[in-house]
């Protein structure tokens, strides 16, 4: 499977992610970033690429009618499992964001945070983005 290196490359670190982030962007700067988050305008039909343990997508629980956090790893996934519980317009799922399962148009808004940089062609997830975004959305 074409996902297995990525997937392996980030199930390494369910346990330090959120420590990383904070080391990596800096927790004030974090803290910023999601405060930020609370003054987005309704989001609608949402989805996530590269929710990780579930950090910023707690921060915008209040932004969407629904949303779909997804990222690669399956270990990472079952941290933002743990973390989205009590939130039940949350739907976790496993997609790859350069080729997901989704149908087109299916999306108001997508999400990303701390990830376009990280990936391998981000170019593939934009045009994967403009394929599922609803044009209609306003």
């Amino acid at each position: 499977m074409k996902n297995e290196p990525i997937e392996k490359y980030w199930s390494r670190f369910p346990d330090t992610y959120d420590k990383n982030q904070e080391y990596v962007v800096g927790k004030e700067l974090l803290d910023d970033m999601r405060k930020e988050l609370n003054d987005l305008p309704e989001l609608g039909e949402t989805i996530e690429f590269g929710c990780g343990t579930g950090y910023f997508t707690e921060a915008i629980t209040q932004k969407y009618k629904n949303i779909v956090a997804t990222d690669v790893s399956e270990d990472l996934l079952k941290i933002a499992k743990k973390r989205l519980s009590k939130y039940p317009e949350i739907t976790i799922q496993k997609e790859n964001c350069m080729d997901t399962s989704f149908p087109s148009e299916k999306f108001d808004s997508v999400f990303m945070a701390n990830l376009i940089h990280v990936i391998e062609n981000p170019f593939s997830a934009l045009q994967e983005c403009y394929r599922i975004l609803n044009p209609h959305f306003s």
